[in-house]
């Protein structure tokens, strides 16, 4: 009999044992959670009470403000560098309208310059004898 009691208790610590294992592993995120809670409860609790907490949010704010302001900036010097993009297009845009209109004089010019040496010579030739 001594022998059936000890695999009878064997039986029930191997059962109590795992039944508790499964437990504690069903229950052990939660836990943690309700843990975590607790401790970030007393340490936000502690940093108000020191006033660091407040210092962080400054700080944060400083940043944030910063950080605007930076963003604020580039925006500005973007719109200023289209702009600008945009005026030296036109610019371009002239000068290639400028550069067309002298060709097209030129090539006119060259066109005129034999027709008007061809009148010129006659009545310079006539002048010298």
């Amino acid at each position: 009999m001594k022998q059936e009691h000890k695999e009878s208790l064997r039986a029930w610590a191997t059962l109590v044992v795992s039944a508790g294992a499964l437990m504690v592993s069903c229950l052990r995120q939660p836990l943690a959670w309700t843990l975590r809670a607790a401790v970030q409860d007393v340490l936000h609790d502690e940093f108000a009470k020191y006033g660091a907490l407040s210092d962080l949010e400054i700080g944060r704010e400083k940043r944030l403000v910063s950080e605007t302001d930076t963003l604020t900036r580039m925006e500005h010097e973007m719109e200023l560098g289209r702009e600008h993009a945009a005026a030296a297009e036109t610019t371009h845009k002239l000068l290639l309208d400028m550069r067309n209109s002298v060709n097209s004089l030129d090539s006119k010019l060259d066109r005129l310059a034999p027709a008007s040496r061809q009148t010129e010579k006659p009545s310079g030739e006539l002048g010298g004898h």
